[in-house]
């Protein structure tokens, strides 16, 4: 006889039959009655064949019935099994509880749950199958799980705190560090003090944190923020997706950011700072050099201590700075201001959209300004300073020579030392200078100053507005005036002077002829080396000299002070010395005078008496006078002999005093 085991309570029953076949048995003979009684009540075979086949379907109803309840024995057996296992047994340890088949609970206080659990710390706790507890208050929870850190926690399939004050949280999380904490799958926390957060997250260094799935912190304080991120620096941050900081105290912020250089910053989705101390800021940000700072989308500082400011700038050049969008600066200590702005020098500087300064120590200043030369400036839009130490100033202006400086709008020097200054003024010769609007200097050594005014000839002055030098050496001072002679001056409002080594000066005064001078208003000298000196004067003749307003000398080798019917006298004339000296009417007057007087004593000399025939002495006196001068005489005349006669006189005047002898032959 088979005993089973009823977990209500019910009596065991004896016999061949179970309680099952009893109950079959049962119930056939009830469906036999049944069958019998309505056999009696059915005349017609059909309906007999139909409730014969509602037998054998009530028959195999029973028989499911019955499978079920074998089923049901076999359930209330296994049940019985686990309630018996489930139930606490008393562990080794004191105070211990060790519930599941082979748990362990050897350490004081401790808890094991689950088959083959083990908790052997003091007040530790192992809940899981092969779940292990063995370090002092460590708690292990999951299948596999270890903690064996004091005050650590193992939370996870085969999650394990191994380090103290660990804790390590998901499937095959590790946390081995003294206070380190491991959160997500496979993550782990192997430094003091790291968290390791995420799926396959990793944080080695001390003080470290990893916070995303693959993150990685492997540097001492280090922080890895971010999916696949990773911090290997000490001190060093990754904040974002497969962000990087490699560098010690770097910090990489951003999508696939990369901070390799020490104390570098990474800012922005793609940015990189590799050089020591750098930083990038903005995506794809690049900044390589030492010191290094890159601000903005795609900009890239590779210079030390250089600057890119700005999208797509670009720094290069040492201690370089380039700002503004799609500047560059790639010459050493130079500086790009402005978009598109680009300096290449040593030293250089362009500041403006589109500037370029590529000279060494050259500086560009404004939209489109160029500054390609040496020392050289040009400061204003489209200002262009090409020539070594060159300055060009002033929208569009340009200086092309060495040493040249343009200053205005439009202003151009292209010759050495040149410097044009005003708005569309022009210095082309070298050492030339052209000051004022549309002012221009083409001679060498020449100045043009005033409103339109040109110097052309070599050495040339052209100072006025429209003044004009175009002779060598020439001078034209004085607005519409005009110099085309070599070494002529014009100095005068409307002046000219186009004769070689010419001269006119003043408003209208004209000098022509070569060696010719002409000074006051409307003076005019023709001749060559005439003068015309006063307003209107006129100097036709060779070498003549015109003196005074409207003097007219039309003679060659002559002096006019005036014009016929307009003479002057010539004053304080000093007495003559030299023989082609002018003579004064004061020497006239003298010469008259003694003129005078003489003719008066030579009348008086030819009054005395001739001595007398026959006479031998003749002693006289005589007086004459002329124009109101008187003389005497006093004479003697000797015959000697027959045939001569002398005679001796000596005529007295208030001027002068005069003599006279004489003799005669006579036969």
């Amino acid at each position: 006889m088979k005993t089973i085991s009823d977990p209500n309570g019910m009596r065991k029953m004896k016999g061949g039959r179970s309680a099952s076949d009893t109950a079959r048995g049962l119930a056939k003979r009830a469906i036999a009655a049944g069958v019998t009684g309505m056999l009696g009540l059915m005349l017609v075979d059909a309906n007999a064949q139909t409730i014969n086949d509602r037998v054998d379907s009530l028959e195999s109803s029973v028989s499911t019935i019955n499978g079920r309840l074998s089923g049901l024995q076999s359930d209330v057996s296994n049940l019985k099994n686990r309630i018996e296992g489930s139930l606490p047994s008393p562990g080794t340890g004191k105070d211990s509880v060790a519930v599941g088949k082979n748990s362990n609970a050897s350490g004081a206080g401790s808890t094991a749950v689950g088959v083959n659990a083990s908790a052997t710390g003091g007040s530790s706790t192992a809940n899981g199958a092969r779940s292990k507890a063995t370090g002092d208050s460590s708690t292990a929870t999951g299948a596999d799980s270890e903690a064996s850190g004091t005050d650590s926690t193992a939370n996870g399939a085969r999650s394990k705190a191994t380090g103290a004050s660990s804790t390590a949280t998901g499937a095959d999380s590790e946390a081995s560090g003294t206070d380190s904490t491991a959160n997500g799958a496979r993550s782990k926390a192997t430094g003091d003090s790291s968290t390791a957060t995420g799926a396959d997250s990793e944080a080695s260094g001390e003080d470290s944190t990893a916070n995303g799935a693959r993150s990685k912190a492997t540097g001492d304080s280090s922080t890895a923020n971010g999916a696949d991120s990773e911090a290997s620096g000490t001190d060093s941050t990754a904040s974002g997706a497969r962000s990087t900081a490699t560098g010690d105290s770097s910090t990489a912020n951003g999508a696939d950011s990369e901070a390799s250089g020490k104390d570098s910053t990474a800012n922005g989705a793609r940015s990189k700072a590799t050089g020591e101390s750098s930083t990038a800021a903005g995506a794809d940000s690049a900044a390589s050099g030492t010191d290094s700072t890159a601000n903005g989308a795609r900009s890239k500082a590779t210079g030390e201590s250089s600057t890119a400011a700005g999208a797509d700038s670009a720094a290069s050049g040492t201690d370089s700075t380039a700002n503004g969008a799609r500047s560059k600066a790639t010459g050493e200590s130079s500086t790009a201001a402005g978009a598109d702005s680009a300096a290449s020098g040593t030293d250089s500087t362009a500041n403006g959209a589109r500037s370029k300064a590529m000279g060494e120590s050259s500086t560009a200043a404004g939209a489109d300004s160029a500054a390609s030369g040496t020392d050289s400036t040009a400061n204003g839009a489209r200002s262009q300073a090409t020539g070594d130490s060159s300055t060009a100033a002033g929208a569009d202006s340009s200086a092309s020579g060495t040493d040249s400086t343009a200053n205005g709008a439009r202003s151009h020097a292209t010759g050495e030392s040149s410097t044009a200054a005003g708005a569309d003024s022009a210095a082309s010769g070298t050492d030339s200078t052209a000051n004022g609007a549309r002012s221009k200097a083409t001679g060498e050594s020449s100045t043009a100053a005033g409103a339109d005014s040109a110097a052309s000839g070599t050495n040339s002055t052209a100072n006025g507005a429209r003044s004009q030098a175009t002779g060598e050496s020439s001078t034209a001072a004085g607005a519409d005036s005009q110099a085309s002679g070599k070494n002529s001056t014009a100095n005068g409002a409307r002046a000219w002077a186009s004769g070689s080594d010419s001269t006119a000066m003043g408003v209208n005064a004209k000098a022509i002829g070569d060696g010719s001078s002409s000074f006051g208003a409307g003076a005019s000298s023709s001749g060559t080396n005439s003068t015309a000196l006063g307003a209107d004067a006129v100097a036709t003749g060779r070498n003549s000299v015109a003196l005074g307003h409207g003097s007219i000398a039309d003679r060659d080798d002559t002096v006019s002070i005036g014009t016929p019917g307009h003479e002057r006298k010539l004053a304080n004339v000093a007495d003559a010395v030299l023989p082609y000296d002018a003579v004064n009417l004061k020497q006239l007057n003298a010469v008259a005078r003694r003129a005078y007087s003489g003719v008066a004593a030579a009348t008086a000399l030819s009054m005395i008496p001739d001595v007398d025939l026959g006479k031998t002495i003749a002693v006289g006196v005589g007086m004459g006078s002329y124009l109101g001068y008187q003389a005497v005489a006093l004479g003697a005349s000797v015959r000697i002999g027959e045939n001569l006669k002398v005679r001796a006189g000596a005529g007295i005047s208030s001027a002068a005093t005069t003599w006279g002898a004489g003799a005669s032959y006579s036969w």
